[in-house]
């Protein structure tokens, strides 16, 4: 039985702070978590295809003096918050919690956005606190937007509780939303409390759990999971009110997450068309910038998922495609730009993993930080000999999102 986590399957995208300070939030080259070791013009690239963030000389150095940031958003409690994270090897209480009333009673999606920290907080809407290397306890938020600032559904939506946080330098915008939909602003880095949403890209089945922007052809595009397919909208910079899809990319897929790098999409999810052998997979389309109407896969990758599990998250950082599969593991591909068919899995993570629902993988340190419905799994020398490091559990009830920034 499939368990929609919406929560932390939201996919964040990174911006990169002053100081040379590298913000993780494991999302997809749209925007995506910055590469290490640059091989397929990924944000960490000197010069990133689409326009993300990218790190610089600086990272290092600083990743050793600062000791690394960790924020774990909570469905009902404030921010929890844990310094020195590049060198944590045992569970540990949170350093602190964010207490502001805006975030006290829970937040959902969270992203680092050009030194700041955009949250989705229970009650809806968007906060915005700035410095969010040095921010304390009792933070309070630089920008709020309302409810009332985003464009909503006509029907079945009574509030934009944003689980979904995404950011793209190229175009300085940043996309917020759940299920129903994703709404774009305009001043993403800049963020006020007079910003609102400039257009909302929705479907009238809602459910849209997954997202990419493709900053070098314009196009938006979601994941449907009944039965509309994947969905997928030109010209999404300069679309406004709430623009009906130019096409329909794949109609049998059910894309629970959605990842672009290397002019590569990598959509996660499972076949609708009920047939007798129903599969997941990770599907993956070439030169996503170029597409413009219908086209199936170029390849689809099977191997290490099972026909029946449910698959809430991908990634492509470092060159690495990282996946999460509910039934307890996280699979990782090397070389994931040279992958040309379906391949097994260079590593299966499984240690004290429950359920994982969102892995983002630290540039600097190289650790892996995997999210799921008990707190944060940690893993060393991800790239190379993934080493189980600790669980974090302490302070921490019902997490949904997490960011890292070395």
């Amino acid at each position: 039985m499939r368990t929609l986590l919406w929560g932390a399957c939201a996919l964040g995208l990174v911006a990169c702070g002053g100081s040379g300070d590298v913000n993780i939030d494991g999302g997809d080259d749209s925007g995506t978590s910055p590469d290490a070791a640059p091989a397929d013009a990924s944000p960490g690239d000197a010069a990133p295809s689409d326009g993300s963030p990218s790190g610089d000389a600086g990272d290092a150095g600083d990743a050793a003096t600062f000791g690394g940031r960790l924020f774990v958003s909570q469905q009902q409690a404030g921010v929890a918050v844990w310094d020195g994270v590049t060198s944590l090897a045992a569970d540990a209480a949170p350093t602190f919690a964010m207490s502001d009333t805006s975030v006290a009673n829970g937040t959902r999606g969270a992203l680092a956005v050009a030194g700041r920290l955009v949250l989705g907080p229970a009650a809806g809407g968007l906060v915005v606190f700035d410095g969010a290397k040095t921010l304390g306890a009792g933070a309070a938020p630089a920008a709020t937007i309302p409810v009332s600032a985003f464009i909503k559904p006509a029907t079945n939506i009574s509030e934009p509780l944003a689980t979904l946080i995404a950011y793209n330098e190229k175009t300085d915008t940043l996309w917020a939303g759940g299920t129903w939909g994703v709404d774009r602003f305009d001043d993403g880095a800049t963020l006020s409390s007079s910003s609102a949403g400039a257009a909302l890209f929705t479907h009238a089945y809602l459910q849209l759990p997954g997202f990419a922007y493709d900053g070098t052809g314009d196009h938006a595009i979601l994941g449907q999971i009944s039965g509309a397919g994947v969905l997928e909208w030109d010209g999404a910079k300069s679309a406004t009110g709430t623009p009906t899809a130019s096409f329909t990319l794949d109609q049998k897929l059910a894309a629970w997450s959605l990842s672009i790098s290397g002019d590569r999409l990598y959509a996660i999810g499972g076949d609708t068309t009920g047939g007798a052998t129903p599969r997941e997979s990770i599907d993956v389309w070439n030169g996503i910038s170029g597409v413009a109407a219908a086209k199936a896969p170029d390849f689809s990758i099977t191997s290490g998922i099972a026909q029946n599990d449910y698959s809430p998250y991908v990634t492509v950082a470092a060159d690495v495609l990282i996946a999460c599969i509910q039934a307890n593991k996280v699979l990782m591909w090397k070389n994931a730009s040279s992958i040309t068919g379906d391949k097994s899995p260079d590593f299966t993570l499984t240690t004290q993993l429950s359920s994982p629902i969102k892995a983002v993988l630290a540039p600097v340190s190289n650790r892996l930080y995997v999210l799921d419905s008990e707190g944060v799994a940690i893993y060393a020398n991800a790239t190379s000999t993934p080493t189980f490091v600790a669980k974090i559990k302490s302070g921490l009830s019902h997490p949904e999102d997490l960011v890292v920034i070395e």
